[in-house]
C-alpha cells in the first residue's frame, strides 16, 4: 500500500523541456512517456528514459531540439524548478511522424527525501511563439520515493531456536532496522503457519517484544515481519521453534512387594501409587546402583508390572532392586528403590511314572502319584506326527481337565474347554500354571479318537517343571500301541465341491464340512466322486489332505514322502486324513485320475475318463496319472438288478458294455432284389429279459449330453462324441457332424 505524506513532505516533479536552437516556432513536438525508478536512496544517480515524438512537420529551423528532465515536488509544470538536467536531440531524429528515446542520468541532491515526481517537459510559451503552442507544452510524470525504503526482516532473539521452557507465557523479543511503524508476530503449532495452526497472533505490535496469553505444553513455531514507514511490509523473519513442557511429575511411591520381601514366585507383581502420569518406566537390577539392569520397560500403562513379558523374562533365584519413574510431558525423577529376594522352592518333589500299552479303541489309565506341594507344569510330547489324540487328566482338586492334540474338535459331549496342544513339530504342550498341580494321584487317560492313526507303537515323553523356576523335576516315557483294524470296509461318499472364486476342487467325506464349504467358503457342491473308507483297513493307505492358504488350493496324496516334501513349503499346511483308499487296483475299484492346472493352481481328481480327457484338451489340465483307487458305489460291488457286463466287460470312459451289440430284426437276402439289412445297434443287454424284438428290447442306449452353455457335447454309446456350438438361438454342428440338435422346454431332440 502506498502511503503519501502530503502534509509533511514536499512533493516534486521531474519534467523534460523541449527547446530549439533558435526562437522560431517548433512543429508539434510531444512527450510520449517517461520511465523512472519508483524509489531511490538519497544522493543516488538515477536513470530516466523518455520517448519524444514529432506529430507535425519536419524540423526546418536550427539543428537540434533541447529537452529538459525535471524533479518536482508536485505534478504541475514549473520551469523555475531547481532540480533538472537537459539533453539536445538532433533534428534528424525527429522528422515528421517519428519518435525517439533518450536516457537521462541525474544525481539526486542529498537534501531530497520523500515522495517526488519525475517528468519530461516542453514549453513553447517560454522559448517559442506559434498559434498552436499548447501542443508544444506536453509532458508526462511518474512518482519517485527518495530516501525511505522497505525495511529488512527482523532478527529473532528470544525464545531461542530449539529452546525448552516451563513458562506458559514466554517472552518474545526481536531486533530490527530501517524505518518501521509496527510489527506482525505469529505463533503456531506447525511450521507451515496455516491459519488453523496459528494459536497466537498480533498484526500491529508497536514494540519489538510480545507476551502472549497462557499456552499449553507443546512445541511451537514463531516468526515476525516489519511494517515500514513507506507503507510496505518486510519479508518474514526466519522461523524459530521452542517447547513448553509441563513440570516433571513427582516420583511414584512403591507399595508391593514390601522392601526386603522374599518369595518363590519368579514373576512377582510389582505395584506403586502416583497422582497421575501418561505412563511409567520400570527397572529391575541385580545391584542397588542399577548397573546390571535385567528388566527395563519404559511404556507401562498401569500402576503395576509383572516380569515375564517380552521386556523381562521370569527372574532367577537371587536378590533384585527395582524402581519406577513417571512420564507426563517429560520424565520425572526415579522413585526410591526397594529390593526383594526370590528363593528356591521347597520341598523336593517326588514323582513316579508307569508305562502302559493302549489300543486304538481302548483307554489307557496310568496313575502318577505326587507327594509334593509345589505348583508344577506338565509337558507332553507325542512322537507320532500323524497321531491325533486328546487326553483327560483327573486331579484331586479340579476334577477332569481336557487337553488334546489335533486340528479337529473334541468328541461331542466334552463340555470342559480344551487347551490345544501346540501344532509345532515338537508337539509340546505346556499346561498353564493357572492349573496348579497339588499333592495326590493323577489319572491320565489317553483316548485315540481320530481315524488318522496308523497302526504301530508310539511313545509319549512327559516331564514336569517347577512352576516357579522352570526347573525339570521328572522326565519319563510311556508307550502305546495302535492295533490294526480288520479288513472290513466302511465305505462313505467322497463329496466333490468346486470354488469358481479360488478355482479349487475340494473333496471330503464329512457332510458337515461339505455344507460348511458351500455355506461359508464359496464352494458349490457338485457330486459324489467315488466311495472310500473313513477308517483304516488292511491294505489301505491314508489319503492325506493338504491346503495352501496363499494359492487357495487343496492337494491329496497317499505318499508320506510326497506329503512331507510339500510341507517343506511354509505356505502348505496339513489339514487331516481325507480317508483311506487302495494304492493299487483291487477288485471292484476304479482309478481316480489326478489332473493339475498350473494356471489356476488347481488339483482335480475324477474317475471319469471323459472328464479327464475334456479337462486336458480344453482347459489345459495336465494328466498326472492315477492318484489312488476307489469304489464306484457304497457296496464296493456291482449293484443287483442292474445290467451286467458280458464278454468284453465295461468301457470305463462311457459306462457301456463292450463289445457293442448288433441285432438283426429283418433282412432281404441277395437274389431277391436289392439286398438290405434292418438292424438295431445297442450297448447293453438286460439279464433274464427279452422282448418281441429279441435281446435289447428293454435296454439303455447310454447317450450322454453335456451342456456347458456356449458349447454342448453328445457322447454316443459307441464312444463317439459330437460337438455343437450355441449361436444364441440354435445349435451349429461341428464339421463332420450331420445330425440336427434342438432344445425343447425340458429335453433335447436329435434328428439324424
Amino acid at each position: 500500500m502506498k502511503r503519501f505524506f502530503s502534509s509533511i513532505l514536499p512533493v516534486f516533479v521531474i519534467f523534460l523541456l523541449f527547446a530549439h536552437s533558435n526562437a522560431l516556432a517548433l512543429p508539434d513536438l510531444i512527450v510520449e512517456s517517461v520511465d523512472a525508478p519508483s524509489s531511490s536512496p538519497q544522493g543516488e544517480t538515477i536513470s530516466v528514459t523518455a520517448t519524444f515524438k514529432n506529430q507535425g512537420d519536419n524540423l526546418t529551423q536550427g539543428t537540434y531540439v533541447r529537452t529538459r528532465m525535471i524533479v518536482s515536488p508536485d505534478t504541475e509544470i514549473n520551469i523555475a524548478d531547481t532540480y533538472y538536467t537537459e539533453l539536445d536531440i538532433d533534428n534528424s531524429w525527429l522528422e515528421a511522424g517519428e519518435s525517439t528515446t533518450r536516457i537521462f542520468s541525474y544525481t539526486l541532491p542529498l537534501d531530497l527525501n520523500g515522495e517526488y515526481y519525475v517528468g519530461a517537459y516542453v514549453d513553447s510559451a517560454t522559448y517559442h511563439t506559434e498559434s498552436n503552442e499548447n501542443n508544444n507544452a506536453n509532458y508526462d510524470v511518474t512518482p519517485l520515493v527518495i530516501g525511505s525504503t522497505t525495511p529488512p526482516p527482523p532478527t529473532l532473539s528470544t525464545p531461542s531456536n530449539g529452546s525448552t521452557t516451563e513458562d506458559t507465557t514466554p517472552y518474545f523479543s526481536w531486533n530490527y532496522s530501517g524505518s518501521v511503524d509496527y510489527f506482525h508476530i505469529q505463533v503456531a503449532v506447525d511450521a507451515s503457519f496455516a491459519s488453523n495452526y496459528i494459536v497466537r497472533e498480533d498484526a500491529q505490535c508497536y514494540s519489538p517484544n510480545y507476551t502472549p496469553l497462557s499456552m499449553t505444553p507443546n512445541t511451537y513455531y514463531w516468526r515476525v515481519r516489519s511494517h515500514g514507514t513507506n507503507g510496505t511490509w518486510s519479508g518474514w523473519s526466519s522461523i524459530f521453534n521452542f517447547t513448553i513442557q509441563s513440570p516433571p511429575p513427582a516420583p511414584p511411591t512403591l507399595t508391593t512387594p514390601a522392601n526386603g520381601a522374599t518369595t518363590v514366585d519368579s514373576t512377582p507383581d510389582l505395584a506403586w501409587t502416583h497422582g497421575g502420569a501418561s505412563y511409567f518406566c520400570v527397572q529391575i537390577s541385580t545391584d542397588s546402583a542399577f548397573n546390571n539392569i535385567v528388566c527395563n520397560d519404559d511404556h507401562v500403562n498401569s500402576f503395576s508390572y509383572t516380569p515375564g513379558d517380552q521386556y523381562c523374562h521370569p527372574l532367577e533365584v537371587g536378590t533384585y532392586w527395582w524402581r519406577v519413574k513417571a512420564y507426563y510431558g517429560t520424565w520425572g525423577d526415579w522413585s526410591s528403590s526397594r529390593y526383594f529376594t526370590i528363593s528356591a522352592p521347597s520341598p523336593v518333589v517326588t514323582l513316579t511314572a508307569e508305562t502302559w500299552t493302549g489300543s486304538r479303541s481302548g483307554v489307557s489309565e496310568p496313575t502318577f502319584p505326587y507327594d509334593g506341594d509345589v505348583a508344577l507344569w506338565l509337558n507332553v510330547q507325542n512322537s507320532g506326527r500323524s497321531v491325533n489324540t486328546y487326553m483327560t487328566i483327573n486331579d484331586p482338586v479340579n476334577g477332569t481337565r481336557y487337553y488334546y492334540y489335533s486340528d479337529n474338535t473334541l468328541p461331542t459331549g466334552d463340555e470342559n474347554p480344551p487347551k490345544t496342544l501346540s501344532p509345532s513339530s515338537s508337539k509340546q504342550a505346556m499346561f498353564s500354571s493357572s492349573w496348579t498341580v497339588v499333592a495326590g494321584d493323577y489319572l491320565i487317560n489317553r483316548y485315540i479318537y481320530s481315524t488318522a492313526n496308523t497302526p504301530g507303537t508310539r511313545t509319549i515323553t512327559y516331564w514336569y517343571e517347577d512352576a516357579s523356576t522352570g526347573a525339570t523335576i521328572l522326565t519319563d516315557t510311556v508307550s502305546y500301541t495302535i492295533e490294526p483294524i480288520a479288513a472290513t470296509l466302511f465305505l462313505t461318499p467322497l463329496y466333490r465341491s468346486y470354488s469358481t472364486t479360488d478355482t479349487d476342487h475340494f473333496y471330503t467325506t464329512n457332510p458337515i464340512e461339505r455344507d460348511d464349504a458351500a455355506n461359508n467358503s464359496g464352494y458349490a457342491y457338485e457330486k459324489v466322486e467315488a466311495y472310500i473308507s473313513n477308517q483304516p483297513y488292511t491294505d489301505g493307505v491314508t489319503l492325506h489332505r493338504l491346503y495352501n492358504s496363499t494359492a487357495k488350493s487343496h492337494y491329496y496324496t497317499t505318499s508320506d514322502t510326497e506329503r512331507d516334501t510339500v510341507l517343506l513349503d511354509p505356505n502348505w499346511a496339513y489339514e487331516n486324513a481325507a480317508g483311506y483308499v487302495y494304492p493299487n487296483y483291487t477288485e471292484n475299484t476304479v482309478p481316480v485320475y489326478h489332473l493339475y492346472s498350473s494356471s489356476d493352481d488347481d488339483h482335480f481328481y475324477t474317475i471319469s475318463e471323459f472328464e479327464r480327457d475334456y479337462a486336458t484338451s480344453t482347459y489345459g489340465y495336465v494328466d498326472k496319472g492315477v492318484a489312488f483307487f476307489a469304489a464306484q458305489n457304497s457296496s464296493g460291488s456291482p449293484l443287483a438288478g442292474k445290467p451286467v457286463a458280458m464278454q468284453g466287460g465295461v468301457d470305463l470312459s462311457s459306462g457301456n458294455f463292450v463289445p457293442y451289440r448288433n441285432h438283426v430284426d429283418f433282412a432281404n437276402p441277395s437274389g431277391f432284389g436289392m439286398p438290405f439289412v434292418f438292424a438295431r445297434t445297442y450297448n447293453s443287454a438286460n439279464v433274464g429279459q427279452s422282448g418281441p424284438l429279441g435281446p435289447g428290447w428293454n435296454h439303455n442306449y447310454q447317450i450322454r449330453i453335456t451342456d456347458l452353455g456356449t458349447i454342448l457335447f453328445v457322447k454316443w454309446g459307441n464312444g463317439k462324441v459330437d460337438l455343437y456350438t450355441f449361436n444364441g438361438t440354435s445349435y451349429d454342428p461341428a464339421p463332420g457332424v450331420y445330425n440336427e440338435l434342438t432344445k425343447g422346454m425340458a429335453s433335447y431332440i436329435i434328428t439324424t
